[in-house]
């Protein structure tokens, strides 16, 4: 008897190690996954465990032998959007590593009324590179002049990863064509979603609670058009044509931000070495 329970007592241990160290994973844009755990295949996108992390990867940035080994179906019909390509910007690969750094810029304008009291609003708009992430945020501030009227301050964020602004530019492009046309031919009240996309891995941690990722959506009413930015607890913001105008012109900025950036970190760490 103790000669058969020995085989079976391995064949258990090996099968119990398999189970603890999981698999790797090397995507098509050369992103490597190692020791990945508790595999979840949704439409879209496979979630699992990675380095004590619940995160996320595009069905169509899954290899073949991984898409087969899991049973995954690629469809030939998928949105545009979520198309991946097998290379990613080396930048935003290298700022992806190194998230410790951060960067903005901003525009502002401040306008004032006559009336006897006199109000003054500030508006400010701010694009915020925090090396893996992008945030725009629209701002105003309402000051009356008035001891009793305290200042009102008001505030609204996007947030998406970083290598999404392509995307998020479409976005803004067709907001801007709604809206002129929903201006122009003095629209009945009505709402549109203009995309989807995978939920911000900085909220991974709300994967399961958002399996439909998040969304961007026109809103029309009263003759006042609207993005409504659905990010996944915790962010969303609703935003005027006036913000989206001057985000279009702060995504500009971005690439030189990202170079900045990536310098930045570089003379940091290379600053370290000096006094090793």
């Amino acid at each position: 008897m103790a000669d058969i329970k020995c085989p079976i007592l391995a064949l258990v241990c090996i099968l119990s190690s398999s189970a603890l160290n999981g698999e790797d994973l090397k995507t098509l844009d050369r992103t490597t996954y190692s020791n990945i755990t508790d595999i979840s295949i949704y439409p879209n996108q496979v979630f699992f465990n990675c380095d004590g992390e619940r995160t996320y990867v595009l069905i169509t940035n899954l290899p073949e032998d991984f898409r087969s080994k899991h049973g995954i179906i690629l469809k030939t019909n998928a949105p545009a959007s979520q198309a991946v390509s097998p290379q990613v910007n080396p930048t935003d690969l290298f700022l992806r590593q190194n998230r410790e750094s951060s960067l903005y810029q901003l525009e502002s304008e401040r306008a004032s009324t006559t009336d006897p009291i006199g109000i003054t609003t500030y508006t400010s708009w701010f694009i915020d590179l925090r090396s893996a992430e992008v945030s725009l945020s629209a701002n105003t501030t309402t000051s009356y002049h008035s001891p009793t009227s305290p200042d009102r301050k008001h505030s609204e964020q996007m947030h998406f990863d970083i290598g999404q602004e392509d995307f998020i530019s479409r976005v803004f492009a067709k907001f801007i064509e709604w809206d002129d046309l929903a201006r122009t031919t003095r629209a009945e009240n009505v709402e549109k979603e203009i995309a989807r996309r995978p939920i911000n891995k900085s909220a991974s941690a709300f994967n399961e609670l958002f399996p439909n990722g998040c969304s961007y959506k026109f809103v029309w009413q009263d003759g006042r058009g609207t993005l409504h930015v659905d990010d996944s607890a915790p962010y969303g913001g609703y935003f005027e044509a006036k913000d989206i105008i001057h985000f279009q012109s702060l995504l500009k900025a971005l690439p030189s931000m990202k170079e900045r950036l990536v310098t930045g970190i570089r003379n940091k760490e290379a600053q370290k070495d000096l006094f090793r």
